[in-house]
């Protein structure tokens, strides 16, 4: 579709995963603008449905991008479709043209009666930005546990590795036992899995459980556990560092409070918008969505 913006042509498109020159050209940009090498991903076949960047060319190259982010959401009693914007993105050489405004308004038209929630994180330099479109800055919570337990056999997975990604898939499938909700998309944990956290990705035999983990300055993080273990969560994290006490970081909302330190989360160049005109679940319970969701 052919638009005009500030007296010059620039042709829109959706379907930007199954165009070659699309794709290769929102790859660029990606690259250019936030150092994020989507290549990997899309060649280990990861790439669906679920992620749909909306791009705007210019004489054939991608100049700017906001991308649709489809996250079923599953809880006990319910599922719903959150939406998260993100990759919002524009050549340098066309700043201050008003091409993320023309995407933005197409992703709401499309997107805001078709799910239940729709966010995005911003940085600090465009807080002032997302209001124009109906956003409203929300506050997540962080939360914290103190772990101790035995040692257990761990086995690093290979996220690039067909059969570690089999293993991951398998154990992903049954969720987190430990979360109040569940992102239904697998293809975001592979994306994590193989740009930033491939040597943080590991498997407990006995227990049947994946675990994403990463220590940084001797602090640990967990961003997520999949599978059926039936231990406590303290217990189970204590096999990060044996017969040690721990304070983990958990990158997901815990369905048990007990034990676990609540705290606002405050993230650096970081702010949590949700749309007004749709649902609000952060204004309705204490709650994060999952680290390995963000897009």
């Amino acid at each position: 579709m052919e638009l005009q913006i500030q007296n010059e042509r620039y042709h829109f498109h959706r379907d930007v995963g199954k165009h070659p020159v699309l794709r290769t050209g929102f790859m660029r940009l990606a690259k250019q603008t936030f150092g994020i090498d989507f290549r990997p991903w899309y060649e280990q076949g990861f790439w669906d449905d679920h992620f749909l960047p909306y791009v705007l060319t210019f004489e054939g190259e991608v100049v700017a991008s906001v991308c649709v982010n489809l996250l079923p959401v599953r809880t006990e009693s319910q599922k719903k479709l959150y939406v998260q914007l993100g990759g919002v993105m524009t050549a340098h050489d066309f700043w201050g043209r008003g091409l993320s405004r023309t995407l933005m308004q197409q992703v709401l038209d499309d997107w805001k009666s078709q799910c239940d929630v729709l966010y995005l994180y911003a940085n600090d330099s465009v807080i002032d930005y997302y209001p124009r479109f109906g956003f409203e800055r929300n506050q997540e919570m962080g939360f914290q546990l103190n772990a101790k337990g035995n040692a257990l056999e761990m086995q690093r997975l290979d996220p690039f590795h067909d059969k570690d990604q089999w293993q991951m898939r398998q154990c992903f499938l049954q969720g987190n036992p430990y979360a109040s909700f569940q992102v239904d998309t697998f293809n975001l944990l592979i994306f994590y899995s193989l740009l930033l956290y491939k040597n943080d990705v590991y498997y407990l035999p006995e227990l049947n459980t994946l675990l994403i983990a990463k220590e940084r300055e001797h602090h640990w993080t967990c961003y997520d556990i999949f599978g059926n273990c039936t231990l406590p969560l303290s217990e189970l994290l204590g096999c990060l560092r044996p017969n040690q006490e721990l304070e983990v970081d958990l990158g997901f909302t815990p369905m048990h409070k007990q034990g676990v330190i609540e705290y606002p989360l405050q993230e650096e160049d970081t702010t949590l918008f949700v749309h007004k005109d749709l649902e609000n679940p952060f204004q309705q319970t204490k709650m994060r969505m999952p680290l390995l969701s963000r897009a």
